[in-house]
Order: C-alpha cells, then sequence, then structure tokens
C-alpha cells in the first residue's frame, strides 16, 4: 500500500516541531525503497486484533 506524506502528516494531529522536521526527511525511506515515482510512502499496516 503506498499512502501520500501529506495524508500521513494530517492523521497524526497534534505533533511538534520536531517530529515534523523529523518526517520531513524521507531520504532514509527513498534510499530503502521506500517512496514511489509519485513521492508516496510504502506504508506497512499492522491490525491490533487484541488477540495477544
Amino acid at each position: 500500500m503506498w499512502i501520500d506524506p501529506a495524508l500521513l502528516t494530517e492523521l497524526a494531529g497534534e505533533r511538534d516541531e520536531a517530529w515534523a522536521q523529523k518526517f520531513a526527511d524521507i531520504a532514509f525511506a527513498a534510499g530503502k525503497g521506500w517512496v514511489d515515482d509519485r513521492g508516496r510512502l510504502r506504508a506497512h499496516i499492522e491490525v491490533d486484533t487484541g488477540e495477544g
């Protein structure tokens, strides 16, 4: 699944400047192949089923 970084920022809700600065630097993710040609980030989603 690919997700737009702007949507992640919106979903994060209240955040401080340090969070914003770290999130803005997606060079690490790009180096790992986690950014597509449209600038979207590869999302890893886990669902908490409450069974564990």
